[in-house]
């Protein structure tokens, strides 16, 4: 992979210098931990209310998400014995926290606004 990934990235800085640093540092980490971030060059990085991914998430999962939300509830709730069964069974708590994952990433990004910037 890194003989394709490689000379198309040493290609494109060529083409246009700072490419790397814009694309790399700023699409995939500045754009979500950076308040002010005013890099986006194809459109708005802090357009959207915080949390709204949330929202974005249980759209992009009809019906399954309203699913899992009803399930995580009635586990919380009432069946507690179901929650053990996710931490029991791999392939589910993998696919749970396959799901997940993206959310924590950058959906409370705001706790790295704490981090000292350089």
């Amino acid at each position: 992979m890194a003989i394709v990934v490689v000379p198309w990235y040493w290609a494109a800085e060529h083409a246009s210098p700072g490419f790397l640093d814009y694309f790399l540092v700023g699409e995939h980490w500045k754009r979500f931990v950076e308040p002010g971030w005013t890099g986006d060059l194809y459109g708005t990085a802090h357009a959207r209310p915080h949390g709204m991914i949330w929202l974005f998430w249980i759209a992009s999962g009809l019906p399954w998400s309203l699913l899992a939300l009803g399930w995580v509830t009635r586990t919380a709730l009432v069946r507690r014995d179901d929650a053990r069964r996710l931490v029991a069974d791999p392939w589910l708590a993998y696919l749970t926290l396959w799901a997940l994952a993206p959310l924590g990433e950058f959906g409370e990004y705001r706790l790295f606004r704490e981090l000292p910037a350089r």
